[in-house]
């Protein structure tokens, strides 16, 4: 989601997994290990999927959705998640994620296509122009 690294189209998931792949490449780590690291960050915001490829695949998915939203926050014993807020505050994170995801909404829109952050884009930004999924069903070229 960080600026410098945002590509012109792709989705952010994709840009911060290509970043990652270069980092690492550069680092020479083995190709399989690179493609693991990819797969878990494309993934990320997809749980349904990422919950069926490999255990860290899958726990980036689960990482990021609990730092996002709270999803099953209550897991973590509060004493543990009392320490891990200390040594990691948030920081006005909901505050900095919505701007990001307006940001990215008004930089490249169509990268948001059926993405969850379209939704921000539509209620936040008058002229967001980026159709819904339903848009795109009904304009396919096809007879019914």
């Amino acid at each position: 989601m960080v600026e410098k690294y945002r590509s012109p189209n792709e989705r952010f998931e994709l840009d911060g997994a290509d970043v990652a792949q270069q980092f690492l490449r550069k680092q020479r780590m083995p190709a399989d290990r690179v493609e693991v690291v990819w797969d878990a960050i494309a993934l990320h915001t997809n749980r349904p999927i990422a919950l069926r490829k490999r255990p860290e695949i899958a726990m980036v998915s689960v990482g990021s959705g609990l730092d996002f939203a709270g999803n099953e926050l209550e897991k973590i014993p509060s004493e543990i998640l009392d320490d891990i807020l200390d040594a990691f505050p948030r920081e006005g994170f909901k505050k900095n994620a919505v701007d990001t995801m307006l940001s990215l909404c008004r930089t490249k829109p169509m990268s948001v296509l059926m993405h969850p952050f379209a939704e921000v884009g539509r209620r936040h930004l008058p002229d967001f122009a980026v159709p819904t999924v339903e848009d795109v069903l009904l304009a396919a070229p096809f007879a019914e």
